[in-house]
């Protein structure tokens, strides 16, 4: 079985236009509300403005730290989340509350989208070749 991992995804599926990504992306604060888009009829912050890298199917990059990706697939309306880091545990947990938060979203409501977890062999031996939904989703 094929591991898809953030940086062998972005191979794959062919890089596009990069915009310069942060180590982080941060959401935006302040008076102004945030732009909503729907997916999976959850209502989210839109995540596809201000650091996003795409690449030539429309799959967008939205978080990109040293331990952790974030990606939208629009094709599969799937989230992916590719732990780099470990312990595996502790970075999935810092991964899933950045998602909550850049998704201005509740635990109920990110349940009712499509999220896959994976992490690569050279990070978490133990925890490679599964995929796993988001640990608070019964």
């Amino acid at each position: 079985m094929i591991i898809i991992v953030g940086v062998a995804f972005w191979l794959i599926r062919g890089r596009g236009k990069e915009t310069g990504l942060p180590s982080q992306t941060q959401t935006t604060g302040g008076t102004q509300p945030t732009a909503k888009i729907k997916i999976s009829g959850v209502e989210v912050n839109d995540f596809q403005k201000g650091g996003v890298s795409k690449n030539n199917q429309g799959d967008s990059l939205f978080v990109n730290t040293s331990d952790y990706q974030i990606a939208y697939i629009p094709k599969d309306n799937l989230f992916m989340i590719s732990i780099l880091g470990s312990p595996f545990t502790e970075v999935q947990k810092r991964a899933e509350t950045n998602f909550l938060r850049e998704l201005g979203i509740e635990k109920e409501k990110a349940c009712q989208l499509k999220v896959s977890i994976t992490t690569p062999y050279f990070a978490n031996p133990a925890e490679s070749g599964k995929t796993y939904k988001l640990s608070f989703c019964q």
